[in-house]
C-alpha cells in the first residue's frame, strides 16, 4: 500500500496537498513502530514524494507546511539518530533517512541552519568510513543516501571551493573527491545508485568545484563521458552522464573565460 500511495502521488500533483499532512504522519507513525526494515524503507516511499511536491508550495504555504509536517521535529530525530549509533539501522533505512534530510535541507533550511554543520558531517563521515582504502567491502546504499543527501544539502548550504579559499571550513575539497570516486568506480558494478547519485550531484554543483573540475577535466570528463555511453545497460545512468557533462563543460567554460574567482566576470 505505502509503495503504490509513492507511485501514485506524482500523478496526482495538486490534488494530493491536501492530504500530505496524513501522509507524513501515517508514514512516521510506521516508521517508528515497525521494527522490520523492510517496512521502514516502504515509508520513505510517500514521504519523498510528498516532498518533491515543493514546486507546489506557495511561499506563504511553505512555512505554514513545515510546521504542520513537524519538519523541526523530523530533522532532530533523524538527525540524532545518524549521529549515534546506526547499527540497528539497514543501510537502505541509512540511506533514505540521509535522502530525507538532504530533502529537508533543501526545502525548509530556516530548520536546519545552526544544525548544518552536524548534517555536513553525517553525510561526510559516512562517506569517509565507506570509501576508505580499507573498507574491503563498502556499503554502496549508505554512500548513495550520503551523496544524494548532500545533493540537496548544498543547495542551500553551499561548500564552494573559491569561498574555500578564505573559508577554511569549506568542505568543497572532501566532497569533490568522493564525487569523483563515486562516478569514476574502480570494479564493475551491478547497480548504479551510487555513480548515478554523483552524477546528478555534480550537475546540481558543478559550479562550487569550477576550479576543481578545471584543474582535472581531463579525469573528470574521462568519468563523466564513460557514464554517457550506459543507453544499453543503464539509460538512468547515462542521462545523468549527459547533465553532469553539460554542467561540466559549462563551468570550464566559465573558468576559461574568468581563471580568477576574485575578478568579476
Amino acid at each position: 500500500l505505502l509503495s503504490l500511495l509513492g507511485e501514485l502521488l506524482p500523478l496526482l500533483g495538486e490534488q494530493a496537498l491536501p492530504y500530505i499532512v496524513d501522509i507524513k504522519q501515517v508514514s512516521l507513525a510506521l516508521f517508528q513502530k515497525d521494527k522490520k526494515a523492510r517496512v521502514k524503507n516502504a515509508t520513505f516511499g510517500p514521504l519523498i514524494e510528498v516532498f518533491k511536491l515543493h514546486e507546489l508550495f506557495t511561499k506563504s504555504t511553505r512555512e505554514r507546511l513545515a510546521r504542520e509536517l513537524g519538519i523541526a521535529k523530523l530533522a532532530e530525530k533523524f538527525i540524532d539518530q545518524l549521529s549515534g549509533s546506526t547499527s540497528k539501522l539497514s543501510s537502505t533505512v541509512q540511506m533514505n533517512m540521509m535522502h530525507v534530510l538532504g530533502l529537508v535541507s533543501e526545502l525548509f533550511p530556516t530548520h536546519i541552519a545552526g544544525k548544518d554543520p552536524t548534517v555536513l558531517k553525517i553525510f561526510l563521515n559516512n562517506l569517509k568510513k565507506q570509501m576508505s582504502p580499507t573498507n574491503q567491502k563498502p556499503d554502496m546504499s549508505v554512500i548513495a543516501g550520503a551523496l544524494k543527501g548532500l545533493s540537496g544539502f548544498l543547495v542551500r548550504f553551499t561548500q564552494s571551493f573559491d569561498e574555500g579559499l578564505t573559508n577554511p571550513k569549506s568542505k568543497a575539497r572532501e566532497i569533490y573527491k568522493y564525487t569523483m570516486m563515486a562516478i569514476s568506480p574502480q570494479e564493475q558494478l551491478s547497480r548504479y545508485e551510487v555513480p548515478k547519485s554523483g552524477l546528478r550531484l555534480l550537475a546540481r554543483h558543478a559550479g562550487q568545484f569550477r576550479t576543481l573540475l578545471a584543474e582535472n577535466y581531463d579525469t573528470v570528463y574521462a568519468a563523466i563521458a564513460k557514464s554517457c555511453h550506459h543507453e544499453k545497460q543503464n539509460r538512468e545512468l547515462q542521462a545523468a552522464g549527459f547533465a553532469a557533462l553539460e554542467a561540466f563543460l559549462k563551468e570550464v567554460a566559465a573558468f576559461i573565460a574568468n581563471p580568477d574567482p576574485g575578478r568579476d566576470e
